[in-house]
Order: structure tokens, then sequence, then C-alpha cells
């Protein structure tokens, strides 16, 4: 295919322009342009298309200007700024869909020819990846605020504050609430048909069941009745456990429960009750959570919203004044550009990588080393797009005490590492993710849990790395990762153990495992294992003269028999006990749909920017650096979610590696 003619700049006027952009932009879609886009736009039009600037390529070009302003829903008049990044925007396209028209359909080669008639070149394809490679901080990533009427996301009124005001803290927990119950919703088994509707918390119809969830308030003065709640659980003064919605709480009997498999439950968590309501307490039969939706099903429910402003930019420091959306057409070629892109990876290595230890010192430059020699080794390979680093940097806390010294030198002999490796330090995004031993965050909580989320490293102490690596990121803890269509959430904290700690124990459960551990040590113990409910049940209806007592218990015979529970109890095959572990942590994240599913009193979360720790949608790819969990590599619901354990691992230097054209990970290890 012969390459066409180069075009010669020419420098335009904005009054030769006007009559131009006054002709389609305003006459023609309805816009006005104002005197700062003008400029942008005579500066384009003289150097893309130089003297023929009134020509049909670049009348279709404003078209396409106009088509996108219109579809972003960015109002009547074209400023200066929003405008370079349609062009921006429109030229990518371009070159996208110019480099995948050889394999792609046919309907997409004909959009492809469309574009490309336009005449626009832009800087190489090898390039444009880079432009959607970005980190964003918990701290830049925009808010949005959700309204529960309309069931979508608006522009916020105010720009958040770490000194947020005391009515945020309610909203924090009606936002996660919101969220997860028009999530619950739009699941199809809590799609009731309109003619099939009843009072009961389960609807069946031609062998399908369809569950209706009751508010608290719904169930006064409805005594032995069976619902499905759903809500916030939380510990009251007296230790009790409460479930708690918008319209009100109520106290909760678990005696009798029998919880969901595979998860972990602790205060802060958002459940699903199935149980019947008695004198003023819910007798909860099935317990389990709210089921997690796909990221792509998400997305197409709130109209591709951009959540994390990378494809737009923010104004006035940060404030999103309207709901920013991505293009459909863009993310489809993002899409494609990633299947090309065959050799990228991206390398995360395990936390806690000490740099006041020399070990670690000596375990980064042997894997350098290692990296250096598989390029120049293999004649594709190439060095991986981005190494993440995860905290801590510190073996101990960080205080302010004359450790400031000892603790930039540490960052000084990494910079120096990385000054013997110049290909690493300049080809390879380094992101650097802080731990709970980090400056600033430990001098206040001298390691213990901090406030969430923490800010990223004070480039007090890493300026020198900024220096000799100047793509470097120094992230806050958790962060975003975006390549082309994919977003990576990086996440640095010890979630397993403080699961275990904090895990709410059945008394049902409980006894049923004592059963099992009792029967594997002594066969003479099944018959009395085997008696042990009816006995239960005698000793209890031997106790309890009133009728108050026998209805309670007729009440939760009759649910533990129904056959309609929302969460049924299975029989599963034999998992490892650390495979089981991994999946308990992943699956309770994502189903709570949230970094945190804890009270503020366990996890101190800053009231203005928990919606950075929010998991909707669910993100493509969760590096999970979790120290109290084994290494694991999971997916689930279609996003993949890593734990690379710790980097050093007795004698082995321990890494994952991503593939984003694939979707997939490895785990890698080098002998020190």
């Amino acid at each position: 295919m012969m390459s066409k003619p180069a075009v010669l700049p020419i420098q335009l006027t904005p009054s030769q322009v006007r009559p131009v952009a006054y002709r389609i932009l305003s006459k023609k879609h309805g816009l006005n342009l104002k005197s700062s886009g003008l400029d942008v736009l005579t500066e384009f039009l003289g150097h893309t298309f130089g003297v023929d600037w009134r020509g049909s390529k670049a009348e279709k070009f404003l078209d396409e200007i106009s088509r996108r302003w219109k579809d972003e829903d960015r109002g009547l008049f074209i400023e200066g700024a929003p405008l370079k990044e349609i062009i921006r925007d429109i030229v990518n396209s371009i070159k996208a869909a110019e480099d995948v028209s050889k394999d792609s359909s046919p309907a997409l080669a004909d959009r492809t020819q469309t574009l490309a008639d336009t005449g626009v070149r832009d800087k190489p394809s090898s390039q444009y990846w880079k432009d959607y490679f970005q980190v964003v901080n918990a701290q830049s990533q925009p808010f949005y605020s959700y309204d529960p009427i309309k069931k979508n996301f608006d522009a916020p009124k105010a720009k958040p504050t770490l000194l947020a005001p005391a009515k945020d803290q309610a909203s924090v927990f009606t936002l996660r609430y919101n969220l997860i119950y028009n999530r619950i919703l739009r699941n199809e088994a809590f799609q009731t048909p309109s003619f099939g509707a009843s009072m009961n918390n389960t609807v069946s119809m031609a062998g399908s069941k369809f569950y209706s969830i009751t508010f608290i308030h719904n169930m006064l003065g409805r005594n032995n009745s069976q619902f499905l709640l759903f809500g916030f659980i939380f510990k009251g003064p007296d230790g009790e456990l409460w479930i708690q919605d918008l319209s009100g709480k109520v106290q909760l009997d678990i005696s009798q429960t029998v919880p969901a498999d595979g998860l972990y439950y602790t205060p802060g968590q958002f459940v699903l009750c199935d149980g019947v309501y008695f004198n003023e307490k819910f007798l909860v039969g099935s317990l389990g959570p709210p089921p997690a939706e796909r990221r792509e099903a998400t997305k197409v429910a709130y109209g591709n919203i951009d959540f994390l402003g990378v494809h737009t930019a923010l104004q006035n420091g940060g404030i999103v004044r309207r709901v920013e959306r991505i293009d459909n057409t863009l993310e489809k070629q993002l899409l494609l550009q990633e299947r090309q892109h065959l050799n990228h990876k991206i390398v995360i290595l395990g936390m806690d990588i000490f740099l006041d230890q020399l070990k670690y010192i000596d375990a980064l430059r042997k894997l350098f080393n290692q990296l250096q020699q598989e390029v120049d080794a293999l004649e594709r390979a190439q060095l991986p797009i981005s190494i993440i680093f995860p905290g801590s940097f510190k073996s101990s806390p960080f205080q302010a005490n004359g450790n400031s010294t000892n603790y930039k030198e540490s960052f000084d002999f990494l910079a120096q590492l990385l000054r013997e490796h110049p290909k690493i330090a300049v080809e390879c995004k380094l992101v650097f993710v802080p731990g709970d031993n980090d400056a600033w965050a430990s001098t206040f909580s001298s390691g213990a849990t901090p406030l969430f989320p923490l800010q990223p490293l004070p480039s007090l102490f890493t300026n020198r790395i900024k220096r000799i690596s100047p793509d470097a990121s120094f992230a806050s803890n958790p962060c975003r990762m975006t390549y082309l269509s994919q977003e990576i959430v990086i996440m640095r904290d010890e979630l397993g153990s403080r699961f275990r700690r904090n895990s709410i124990l059945f008394p049902n459960q409980t006894h049923e495992n004592g059963a099992t551990n009792g029967s594997s040590q002594n066969g003479a113990m099944d018959i009395d294992i085997k008696q042990d409910p009816d006995m239960d049940l005698f000793q209890h209806e031997e106790d309890s003269d009133s009728e108050e007592a026998l209805s309670q218990q007729r009440a939760l015979d009759r649910l533990i028999n129904d056959s309609s529970k929302v969460i049924k109890p299975t029989t599963k095959a034999y998992i490892p006990p650390d495979t089981a572990e991994a999946r308990q942590v992943v699956k309770t994240i994502l189903d709570q749909g949230h970094l945190s599913p804890f009270p503020l009193s366990l996890r101190p979360v800053s009231w203005n920017y928990d919606h950075s720790l929010s998991l909707t949608p669910l993100p493509s790819v969760m590096i999970l650096a979790d120290s109290s969990t084994p290494p694991f590599r999971a997916t689930y619901e279609g996003c993949h979610v890593v734990n690379p354990g710790p980097f050093i691992q007795g004698n082995k230097i321990c890494w994952i590696e991503y593939t984003p054209s694939t979707g997939m990970s490895e785990q890698k290890f080098l002998y020190i």
C-alpha cells in the first residue's frame, strides 16, 4: 500500500477559520465555538491539513468533533481544553483503526477507511498504548456521588478533603448499601415478574424461583413470617449481632444459622439473611453474601462511566463537573491493541522489600540481572513494561527519631542499583506502593493499622530514584493502574489475618465442626454425634415450658427444613487448606465490592476517599499483596486476583508475571 504524500503545514488565523467552523459546528450541529476553542482548532487545522484545510477531509473531521462532543454530553460551548482532549482521542482512534484494519471485519474496515479519509496522522502505534498506561492514586481518582433514585452517578458539588464533615461518615455506608442493593436487583434471581408478585420472599414460576427483599420496618407486627433481608451487620453495645438497612435495624438470632461456605463473615459486611421474624428478633436460618456481578455487566448498567478519569481530563484541581463516559468505539480499539502486544508483561514483586537489609538489595540485583539476561538471550524478548514494588520498604515502623536519614539512604541504595541497570530504569514503569511501616503513616500508627488510603511515599526520600527513572510512579495504597482497556487494582494490606481475627462464629457451625473432629479421632463417638441433634431438641423442649419458646422452636424447624432457602449448604470435594483460604479471601472481597469491608473502628478509612476503595465495577486484575494469606492466583467472576507472597521466601526470590494480552499470570522464582 502506497503511503500518502506528506502535508505541508501552514499558519492560519482565527478569522480565516471562523466562517468554516461556524458553518459546520454552529449551523449544522448547534454548537458554539468559544475563542479558546477557535485558537486550538485553528492551530490544528493548519498544521494537519495544510492548504486543504477547507476541503472535504477537514469537514469530515469537524463533523467527527461535533459527534463526539455531543456523545460525551459536554454542553453547548466548545472550549479549548476539552477540545484538545477530543482531538487527541480522534487522532488516537484513527491510528488504532488503521493498525487493525488488516485483521478486522468488513464493517470495521469501512469505519477505518472513513476515519482515515480525514488524513490525520499521529505518532507511531508503538507509542500509542502508553497514553492509556497510567497509575491513578486514590487521592486523584474522580469522585462521583450516587443518586439512588436515578440509580446512577452524578457529578459532586465539592472536592474531596481529608478533614471531611461529620455528615460524610454516614454517607460512607449509605453509598455502599445503595451500590450493592442495586447490584442485587439487577440479578435475575431477584427480578420478580409483576404478575407473579406476592407478599412472600420467594416466588416460584415455571420451576424458577425469584427472591424479594423485605425492608426491616415492613416486618413490624408480622410475627412467625419468613422474610429475606439485606443489610449491614454490626455488633451492638451488648455484644449481640444486628442487621441494619436504610429503614431500620433488628437483632439477629444466629443460634441455628447455616451460613454459606467458602466466605468470611465479619461485622461491617453486607449480607442476605433468610429467616423468621419472631418477638422483635430475626431468627436467621441461612445467611450469605450478595451475588457478585461481572465487570462488563456493571459498566453497561452505569453507561460505561470513566471512574478513573483517564480518558478525560479533570478540571479545576480534580473537581469533576460532569459524569465522563468512555467512548465505546475507542474502548473496542483499545481491546484490539491489547491483543497485538503479546510481549507486554507486568512483573509483580513479592511484598515487604526491606531496603534497609542488605540481602534484599542483593536479591533485587540478582532479579534485575535475570530480567536483563532473558532479554539478551531471546531475540524477540523485551523487558517488562512495569515492575510493581509492594511495601513495606522498612523492616520496622518509620519513626521521627532520626530514622529519616537511614530511610533515605535505603532508597538511595536502590537508586544506585537502578543506575547499574539503565534499561530497566528507563524502559520499565516502576511503581512503589507503601506499606504500614513506611512514611508518613507509621509515624503516627507505629506499625498498627493506619488511616486508609495511604499517601504515596514522600518525594523527600525518593527524589534520587525519580531522577534516574523519570517514569517511576510513587503511588498511594491502594492505587489503580490502567493498561488500555484493563483496570488493575493494587493493594498492600493484611486482609487475611483481619478476616480471621474478626470472623463471626456461628454456634450451629461450630458445633458441627467440633462433632466432625471428634468422630475422626474416635469411631465410638459416631453414635453419640448422630444423637446430638435429637438430644439438643429434647433438652430444649424439656426446659421450655412457655408457649412462646415452643413457637420459636417450631419456627426454626420450619425454616431449616424449607427447601426454598436462598443459600443452601453443599457438599464439596476436598480442597487444600491454602487454596481454600485464598478463595475465601477473594470471594469475600469481590462479593462485598469493597477493599475494606469492615467497620471504621476496625479499619479506619478517610470518609471522602472511601470511593477509592470501591470495586464497582470489578477490576480486570486485582493485585492483593497480603503476607497473612498464602500466595495464590485465582479468577472469580472474570476478575483475576493474584497474591505474590513475600519477596524472599526461604532461599527463593518470588514474583508473578502478568500478561495483559492473555489475562493470565505465572508464578516465578529465583534461588538466591
